[in-house]
């Protein structure tokens, strides 16, 4: 009965030290305080029954290498968990990507959207607002971030003047996209077609659209492209239209139209990003080293995003 007794207690020390420094779902001082009060108990008892101090020494010895132990258990049973370890790092990598174009916004700009979140947490009110309805940052995104905040607010003034500005947003969005619709319609040229469908890619982008309604969108905005593409190959409308897919999650379709790009002669650095990309989303690591393999066998060039994601893979040192 002792024996068991000490072993539970040396198993629970080796999971509060797993979740402590391998996962970190455990805060230090809560490990501390466990700690202490395992090892509190193993010592006592030891005491009680009399046992040589050796016993107990080996057993805090061994407690260490218990949450070793776990950590690799928990690497074979849950290796599809890989992709998800510093996903928040690619994300931000992706972004960084995506706005190399964009012009960077100045430091009032920034300052005003940091401090939106601390208004909106800790602001009384009549601040509150004040600040929904004047708070005007360059991205509608950000807006739209701050009034559903909004929306989960205790006081229901508050939660009526963000849906009342989202409403606006919305319907301000809806009417531009469908002037430029109808200006797409009547004139085919290129540019006008242009003008649409990148509105229509930052209006899916804002995240004022939900649910089926925005599925909708992503299907039409789709639909548009693929009409497009059968007067005007370019390999912008193309890109446009695998990112479309990826972003309804419909993986094998974006893939099979980046290998159907590569058949045409299209540029090969960006179409295997792309299916880097793809692969790397639908967590498929087979693949994922495929590429990477390929990359290196035939000297293609590696763009930064498919640097990224290997060496996240840990495909890359």
């Amino acid at each position: 009965m002792y024996k068991a007794i000490i072993l539970l207690f040396i198993f629970l020390e080796g999971i509060i030290t797993y979740l402590a420094f391998f996962v970190e779902k455990l805060e230090f001082s809560k490990f501390v305080i466990l700690h202490l009060l395992i090892t509190t108990i193993v010592y006592l008892i030891d005491e009680y029954k009399k046992i040589n101090a050796l016993i107990f020494h080996r057993l805090i010895l061994t407690i260490p290498f218990i949450g070793v132990f776990l950590y690799f258990v928990s690497l074979i049973l849950k290796k599809e968990n890989d992709f998800h370890i510093v996903e928040d790092v690619f994300n931000m990598e992706k972004y960084l990507e995506e706005q190399k174009n964009t012009k960077t916004l100045e430091l009032s700009e920034e300052l005003k959207v940091i401090s939106a979140f601390d208004i909106m947490n800790v602001e009384e009110e009549k601040e509150k607002k004040f600040f929904i309805i004047n708070f005007s940052p360059k991205d509608i995104k950000t807006k739209v971030r701050m009034l559903r905040k909004g929306l989960l607010d205790k006081d229901i003034e508050i939660v009526h003047y963000s849906a009342v500005e989202i409403n606006k947003i919305s319907e301000k969005l809806n009417k531009q996209l469908r002037r430029l619709k109808k200006e797409c319609l009547t004139d085919k040229s290129e540019e006008k077609f242009d003008e649409f469908i990148n509105f229509y890619e930052k209006y899916l982008n804002t995240e004022i659209l939900e649910g089926g309604i925005l599925i909708h969108h992503q299907e039409n905005y789709i639909k548009f492209l693929i009409d497009r593409l059968k007067k005007d190959e370019k390999l912008e409308y193309y890109l446009k239209l695998i990112k479309g897919y990826m972003e309804l999650k419909k993986y094998e379709i974006a893939e099979k139209k980046c290998y159907a790009l590569l058949d045409k002669g299209y540029n090969t650095e960006i179409i295997y990003e792309k299916l880097v990309e793809i692969n790397y989303l639908n967590e498929n690591l087979e693949k994922l080293k495929e590429f990477y393999i390929l990359h290196r066998e035939n000297n293609i060039k590696i763009s930064k995003i498919s640097m990224n994601i290997f060496k996240i893979c840990g495909l890359e040192g």
